[in-house]
């Protein structure tokens, strides 16, 4: 997530943001890799697709996102990321 998250970055998630509330555009969220559940991811969420959620790195050439993984389903989606010092 560079530029906007980097190594070392303090970061909260928010597990309760979405209890009332869908996922929204440019929010940055935490989720689980659809093909290894044990590993958690963050992405900026760009939009959304056959139910599911475009979940892009903001470091296009490195990133694991909707690109190789395809539309994320909302069940994956763990939290919402809060940004609180780098």
């Amino acid at each position: 997530m560079q530029p906007t998250i980097f190594d070392g970055s303090l970061v909260l998630v928010n597990q309760w943001a979405y209890l009332f509330q869908k996922p929204r555009a440019g929010e940055i969220v935490v989720f689980q890799n659809p093909k290894d559940r044990s590993q958690l991811l963050c992405k900026r969420i760009t939009g959304t697709q056959d139910g599911g959620y475009i979940l892009r790195g903001d470091n296009e050439t490195d990133s694991l996102d909707s690109r190789t993984l395809g539309p994320i389903p909302g069940h994956l989606v763990l939290g919402k990321i809060f940004i609180t010092e780098r």
